[in-house]
């Protein structure tokens, strides 16, 4: 979800129904059970996940567009390539 997709949001859907605070705070509740589950080698240990995509703004990451601001820009591909440096530093100081 970006920043710029109240606009596209209110057109697809509509917000008395499926509100996008909601979506939001119900993506936020699946990537955290999805890291409690799986981070660290919980899971098993040659299985991990990684957060690049955390650092990657919903405002600055993408443009505004027809779509809704669905494909980041070329500052967003930016932001997840530091944050895929970050998991691969950390991924290779941990073990």
């Amino acid at each position: 979800m970006t920043g710029v997709t109240d606009i596209a949001w209110n057109i697809d859907y509509d917000e008395t129904v499926l509100s996008q605070d909601l979506y939001i705070e119900n993506t936020h509740k699946f990537w955290g059970a999805f890291i409690t589950e799986f981070a660290g080698g919980a899971y098993d240990a040659r299985v991990d996940c990684s957060y690049e995509v955390i650092n990657l703004s919903r405002t600055t990451g993408y443009a505004e567009t027809s779509n809704g601001g669905v494909h980041p820009i070329q500052a967003g591909y930016e932001e997840l390539g530091v944050g895929m440096a970050l998991a691969f530093n950390k991924l290779l100081k941990t073990n």
